[in-house]
């Protein structure tokens, strides 16, 4: 009896591949070689998959894979977790991280098998990615819509283009709306857009149940940016912001000027001046990118 106790635990629900097939169950022995072989170069790659999927620190997602790949001109290993949104299993992140030792790694294989814990992806960096798909040409081609700034358009078409390095950059603003880079490219790209107009003074952002001072202070800046007049007494003291939108679209007609806004789907008001004839150009290159564009009296 005492010889069954030396018997190494098999992993049955985990799947080993070094580039000969899959090979479902394993035990700690056969790990060690494989990751031994593609130390030495005899094997590229090994990849361990799992039956289920396993828990990850990145919110909405869980691990479906982990591997480890020989770096060049080095005994150090480059690791991957593959993790896909838990509503959505083509959307798809790897995360890798460099420089891992082999005595590392085996640890980090052996605590995700035996007590399926993966590591901390917060220092890991996404490498690919496949999500649902967002066009960062649409985003531009909105922006170019949105502001004759070449300024702002290019700095946005740098975010639109390399939006994991943008959110980085951006982290503290993005803190504040609790997005980060784990977030959906859509959420990364819209909110960036956002944010870049608000810091440039061509956008502002209200609650939903702000006085009439407080709009009238934000919108008197918002309308000297664009050389519009604005005047106190066009604005009813006792009204709502979709009402002083129409005021506004009344006084500011002459000028072809009207006040739009992307609705958020919440208790914020997102407006900015538009020419009038512009207006469906816009709704429809906001209906590319999943978003609305309508006038600030509709919202």
């Amino acid at each position: 009896m005492a010889l069954f106790g030396f018997i190494e635990k098999k992993y049955s629900d985990w799947s080993m591949d070094t580039g000969e097939g899959a090979r479902v169950g394993f035990r700690k022995k056969a790990l060690e070689k494989g990751l031994e072989d593609v130390c030495r170069g005899t094997e590229e790659f090994l990849i361990l998959t799992a039956k289920e999927s396993f828990p990850v620190s990145v919110r909405g997602r869980v691990g479906t894979f982990i591997q480890a790949i020989r770096e060049e001109d080095s005994s150090a290993l480059h690791l991957e977790i593959s993790t896909q949104d838990q509503k959505n299993p083509d959307d798809t992140i790897i995360y890798g991280k460099d420089g891992v030792s082999a005595e590392e790694t085996l640890e980090i294989f052996m605590r995700l098998l035996d007590e399926n814990q993966a590591p901390d992806l917060a220092a890991w960096n996404p490498v690919m990615c496949w999500r649902n798909p967002v066009n960062p040409e649409a985003y531009q081609r909105l922006t170019n819509a949105m502001t004759a700034k070449i300024s702002l358009q290019k700095e946005l078409k740098w975010a639109f283009h390399n939006p994991y390095e943008y959110v980085v950059e951006k982290a503290d603003r993005f803190a504040e709306r609790e997005i980060d880079r784990d977030a959906p490219l859509d959420e990364i790209l819209f909110f960036g857009l956002v944010d870049e107009f608000l810091e440039a003074g061509e956008m502002l952002e209200l609650d939903w149940k702000e006085d009439k001072e407080e709009f009238l202070g934000q919108m008197q800046e918002l309308a000297e940016h664009f050389s519009l007049p604005l005047e106190e007494d066009w604005l009813e003291p006792e009204a709502d912001i979709p009402t002083w939108c129409k005021a506004l679209d009344e006084h500011w007609e002459e000028a072809g000027f009207v006040v739009a806004g992307l609705d958020i789907d919440s208790d914020s008001y997102l407006l900015f001046p538009a020419a009038a004839d512009k207006m469906q150009l816009l709704t429809d290159l906001a209906a590319e990118i999943g978003h609305e564009i309508k006038l600030g009296r509709d919202l």
